[in-house]
């Protein structure tokens, strides 16, 4: 294998799959979240960031295009979070992302082409509770 080729791959969106395990620190290395973590990071989400953050994870998923600026921002609350557009052919949706453990990096590493999602926010629900 070429290290120039394993680049190219990366930077033409031939990452490698993410499933719901590898988000998880416990069984990853490069995971995103320990599972209490993700837990708590859940169970802190007010109004519709639970509904976003589904949204986003079913957006990434399906491979969509994102218009993301690393801007981080503070809500009312004072918690950290980032704007999320994704294009469409008509129109475009947004998101809000509260920011937690390693989120950030897993936002890049999917519109930089390092990673595909291959799971739901279910699957991630699964996974943190039950292992």
């Amino acid at each position: 294998m070429s290290l120039f080729k394993h680049v190219e791959d990366q930077q033409q969106g031939r990452g490698r799959r993410l499933g719901a395990k590898q988000f998880f620190k416990e069984y990853d290395a490069n995971g995103y979240f320990t599972r209490p973590d993700f837990i708590e990071y859940v169970n802190q989400m007010v109004r519709n960031e639970a509904s976003d953050f589904v949204g986003i994870i079913q957006h990434l998923q399906d491979g969509a295009n994102m218009n993301w600026k690393f801007i981080i921002r503070e809500d009312k609350a004072k918690r950290k979070y980032v704007w999320i557009d994704f294009q469409f052919a008509k129109a475009s949706k947004g998101f809000k992302l509260v920011v937690g453990s390693d989120i950030l990096r897993f936002i890049e590493e999917y519109a930089v082409g390092l990673i595909k999602v291959d799971f739901t926010a279910e699957d991630l629900s699964d996974v943190a509770l039950n292992g």
